[in-house]
């Protein structure tokens, strides 16, 4: 048995074996065109090393096993983190993104960015110098990541990429690797994907 959320936000229990992918993908993420669109922009911040992490009021146990009955599972590994984890540090989903992610990867909260429905964790998470992105919660079907929310989240590690190219051509320039002409005809763009991810078919 797997506790789902229903379209009103509050958990529905519903029953779900290891095989029923299509039911998950339906109940939990808006359907096929979304799920699709989803797995999309995941494989895309992956192609480009980013870390996906998933922190939610959910139990663990229930967040791995709708990961992994959609097949979505990979993407996140063993960075899933539900209250227990929140509860071990004393309620705050800031202290879980700092002692369980940042400090463990060796990365400044300014590394991280973060998508949240919750108002209050947006402002938490905020304080310690993360990105944020606050999504509505009716963004997506169901809830979740909408359309601005994939184009934001897109814009944020385009321009991280962009800032790692000129930071690798300037120590390439500090050290005469790289000709000087180059550096003032700029840089190649960072694409993440052939289109636009979250835009509408």
């Amino acid at each position: 048995m797997v506790a789902l959320p229903s379209s009103d936000g509050e958990l529905d229990a519903r029953s779900f074996d290891d095989d029923a992918g299509d039911d998950v993908r339906d109940a939990v993420f808006g359907g096929r065109v979304r799920f699709a669109r989803l797995t999309e922009f995941f494989l895309a911040l992956s192609a480009h090393n980013v870390l996906l992490a998933l922190l939610s009021a959910r139990a663990e146990p229930l967040l791995a096993h709708v990961l992994g009955a959609a097949g979505l599972g990979h993407f996140f590994g063993l960075r899933v983190f539900g209250r227990d984890a929140v509860r071990a540090h004393g309620g705050s989903r800031a202290a879980v993104l700092r002692a369980e992610l940042l400090e463990p990867l060796g990365k400044r909260a300014s590394d991280a960015l973060v998508v949240d429905a919750d108002a209050a964790s947006c402002a938490e998470v905020g304080a310690l110098s993360c990105a944020v992105v606050h999504q509505p919660r009716a963004a997506g079907a169901g809830g979740g990541m909408g359309a601005a929310e994939f184009d934001a989240v897109q814009e944020w590690v385009h321009e991280r990429l962009l800032g790692a190219q000129r930071e690798a051509y300037e120590q390439a320039a500090r050290a005469g690797l790289a000709a000087p002409s180059a550096r003032a005809a700029g840089l190649p763009g960072v694409e993440l994907g052939a289109r636009r991810l979250g835009a509408s078919s």
